[in-house]
């Protein structure tokens, strides 16, 4: 097909057709900013900034509960109904310290179990002696160059299945403010 052979209205097509595509093509690449992350059914992109953390993070919606958020110490604590609750905080990867100390060591619970055992993430069973378990979840997420610490509510009381799912909001956690490049 020889491009001068085309009738003007034939040719303004072709010229558009080339357009859209360059458009699409180059509209995908670089990189995703925090609104192009999805925020599946059920859920609500959370946005940090007012407790000075330039985060989003996925938490259930409204259906699931009324959402509270408020400080903690230097981070932030996020509670939707009773099912969901976590705190997030500046830190370490600690889960070794957790493990040993924390969670071993403890002179008041008993280790039930690891219900999830990760290098970044750890859920567990404990409780007190001939009493009934409480499940519990601590994480590591890295945001650019900053670790955060997500762990369950200590207060709460949650299934395996709440913990899983805050596990699964924790790993949603990102900045708010693309990277520059």
């Amino acid at each position: 097909m020889d491009i001068h052979q085309l009738n003007p209205k034939e040719m303004k097509k072709f010229f558009l057709i080339g357009i859209v595509s360059a458009l699409t093509i180059f509209s995908s690449c670089g990189d995703k900013g925090p609104e192009e992350v999805p925020v599946p059914l059920g859920m609500v992109a959370c946005d940090l900034s007012e407790f000075g953390m330039d985060l989003i993070i996925n938490i259930p919606d409204s259906t699931h509960g009324p959402t509270e958020k408020f400080t903690y110490g230097e981070g932030v604590q996020i509670n939707v109904g009773k099912a969901f609750g976590i705190m997030i905080k500046p830190g370490t990867n600690e889960i070794e310290y957790m493990k040993s100390t924390e969670i071993g060591k403890s002179e008041v619970y008993k280790l039930d179990k690891y219900i999830l055992d990760e290098p970044t993430a750890i859920i567990w069973s404990w409780g007190f002696e001939g009493q009934p378990t409480q499940n519990r979840l601590y994480c590591v997420v890295n945001v650019g160059d900053v670790t955060y610490e997500v762990m369950s509510d200590p207060n709460g009381e949650f299934s395996e299945e709440a913990c899983k799912k805050m596990l699964e909001c924790a790993r949603t956690l990102r900045a708010k403010t693309p990277a520059k490049s």
